[in-house]
């Protein structure tokens, strides 16, 4: 809505990704025309595994949709052709009927199913059989490169954009008639943070955060540093961990950032109540605006525990059916981080934890198991430590969660 002729330019302008016929976007883009065959409503979707049970009581009680009760609202679109192909950040446009040009966000496609995010409800009820739609996924492709024609003034502060300019200061890219970046910023914050403040604070940054980007709390604590605060902040990492504060939903990928939080709120208050200095920031470098921490407990610091894990003894092992694997993790806590206090495995790669280590305490540990795989396949073996400060065990509270991930290719014979 900002900008909406950068949706087109991408496609036709040169010096944009996709102007350019031998650029690997075009492999990836979408365009898929066909009909709608019908509507699936959530009742419909639970019994063709579309949608769990909770997730559909989810869909029928959320603030977005509570007033209209216990109605059987579409959450899918069947179309008349299935689309043999993964595709992600899709569109479906409408391209004949009652809803024409109306463009709805698909949460997912799975062949012959369009599954909607949150669709405008009036707009949908327009919807019918044979209307002609497009699974379209060009605008996501093009929002992937849209900072390159983002780039500050040259001596702005932003040097992570300093990837994109030539010898001579100047972008490498065209540029869009304004920055985004800053109105963004005004209506979240209110005003561009300036790092100018005189409290005390404990930053809390997820490494794999799509929305809130690592290298900004970077930007951020030099900003502070340079009004004379350095000493008055922390800035505390945390890998594996995404933006928001639900249960993750892939909880053999991600860990959750809440116990971090938690532990920031009891440490800054001490900080600020009996002067309790609390645990050091994270020691990490900045490349190209890709943060890289520190590789041990050690020299990473934060509150964080680190953890690895081996098969074989390596990333990755090859291995024929039945032959027995040794898995290997080690963990350990940063200085003052207390003891890993909880050792969750997923040994089958199913995307649970099924075993548990009990009694695996301590400021470093090391836990070996065996496990074979009766099939072949690649199968992603998963190790989750928690981390207390307080070393307790029975908490809810502040745990401080990390996983690390081995691949183990089994083959026949």
């Amino acid at each position: 809505m900002m900008d909406p002729t950068y949706f087109t330019d991408f496609w036709a302008v040169p010096g944009y990704e996709g102007a350019d016929p031998a650029s690997s976007v075009h492999r990836d883009r979408v365009r898929h025309v066909t009909t709608v065959a019908g509507l699936v409503g959530r009742r419909e979707a639970v019994e063709l595994g579309l949608l769990s049970a909770h997730a559909a009581s989810e869909l029928a009680g959320n603030v977005d949709n509570a007033f209209h009760g216990d109605v059987e609202a579409p959450v899918a679109v069947r179309l008349a052709d299935a689309l043999d192909r993964h595709v992600i950040g899709a569109d479906l446009a409408v391209t004949g009927g009652d809803a024409a040009g109306a463009t709805f966000v698909l949460e997912e496609v799975r062949g012959e199913f369009a599954l909607l995010g949150l669709p405008d409800g009036a707009t949908l009820a327009r919807l019918r059989a044979g209307d002609g739609v497009c699974v379209d996924n060009s605008d996501f492709l093009a929002a992937q490169t849209y900072h390159r024609h983002q780039v500050p003034p040259a001596g702005a502060g932003y040097p992570v954009w300093d990837q994109f300019r030539d010898a001579t200061g100047e972008p490498l890219f065209p540029q869009r008639p304004f920055l985004v970046g800053p109105l963004l910023t005004r209506g979240a914050a209110g005003s561009v943070p300036t790092g100018d403040f005189r409290g005390r604070m404990i930053v809390v940054a997820c490494l794999l955060d799509k929305e809130a980007y690592p290298w900004q709390a970077d930007w951020y604590l030099r900003q502070i540093r340079a009004h004379g605060g350095g000493d008055r902040v922390r800035l505390w990492y945390v890998d594996r961990a995404l933006h928001g504060d639900v249960p993750p939903e892939h909880p053999t990928r991600v860990v959750s950032y809440l116990g971090h939080l938690t532990e920031a709120l009891r440490q800054v208050a001490a900080w600020v109540e009996r002067g309790a200095e609390p645990a050091a920031s994270t020691v990490y470098n900045l490349v190209d605006g890709q943060v890289y921490p520190a590789p041990t407990a050690g020299e990473r610091r934060g509150v964080q525990p680190v953890v690895t894990l081996s098969v074989n003894g390596g990333e990755r092992a090859d291995v024929g059916v039945g032959d027995p694997v040794e898995v290997v993790a080690t963990a350990a806590v940063p200085p003052g981080g207390g003891q890993v206090v909880d050792i969750a495995w997923d040994l089958d790669a199913d995307g649970a934890y099924e075993v548990r280590a009990a009694g695996a305490h301590g400021e470093a540990v090391a836990l070996t198991r065996s496990t074979t795989y009766n099939e072949p396949g690649t199968y992603f073996v998963t190790v989750k430590v928690v981390g207390q400060v307080d070393a307790d065990a029975a908490t809810p509270f502040a745990r401080l969660e990390n996983l690390a991930r081995a691949r183990v290719v089994v083959r026949e014979g």
